[in-house]
């Protein structure tokens, strides 16, 4: 799957020009709920702005003080821009590479550039999630089954989970701490839990 499929098109968001005051930036993020919202002129995609960043900037330049709100906030938003040199996505990658990103800093978003540099979107952790989930199958329900070796494995199981009517919606192998020992997770959908459990017990294996 890749990132143009999960992304949210640049024509369908919110967006903050660098010349907006700090002011009209609070009032469009609080106007959509938003955490933070992207920066962006002339296609260009310059990073984004959170409330609680404009905030925080104000309570360390004054010290909670008896300074004047009302001129701080008249600042323009190129003042506070945040993760100005983000690495754009391309909307042709994998959403792996999005989740690669998101595992390496606390951005809430990631901004999407076409193949000329044009802003094109963004993708959120939120949508990445969404799709992971159904992926991975995460609210079906799992059975684990030890094994000491992969090869010919799964196509025994799947033999035994279909034969009694289940349909198999994911399959990952974890390792574990033993030598030559793998847990091979396995969701279904389909058929009872308990009986599938039971049917494989019989047939030797070893079931979480």
């Amino acid at each position: 799957m890749q990132i143009k499929s999960i992304m949210r098109a640049a024509d369908q968001l919110v967006l903050l020009n660098p010349e907006d005051t700090a002011k009209d930036a609070i009032s469009k993020i609080d106007k959509g709920e938003f955490l933070s919202l992207p920066v962006v002129e002339n296609n260009k995609f310059l990073g984004f702005l959170s409330k609680q960043f404009i905030y925080e900037k104000f309570f360390e330049e004054h010290n909670c003080g008896n300074a004047d709100i009302d001129s701080f906030l008249g600042r323009k938003v190129s003042t506070f821009l945040l993760n100005s040199k983000i690495d754009a996505l391309n909307p042709a990658q994998p959403i792996e590479e999005a989740a690669l990103r998101f595992s390496k800093n606390k951005l809430r978003f990631l901004p999407v550039e076409d193949t000329n540099g044009h802003f094109a979107g963004i993708v959120t952790q939120q949508a990445l999630f969404a799709i992971l989930v159904n992926a991975f199958g995460i609210e079906d329900p799992k059975l684990i089954v030890i094994t000491d070796g992969i090869s010919g494995v799964l196509s025994r199981i799947s033999e035994i989970i279909s034969k009694h009517g289940g349909n198999i919606t994911n399959v990952i192998k974890l390792e574990t701490e033993v030598p030559n020992v793998d847990e091979v997770s396995i969701r279904v959908v389909g058929a009872d839990i308990e009986l599938l459990k039971h049917k494989l017990t019989e047939k030797g294996f070893r079931v979480k």
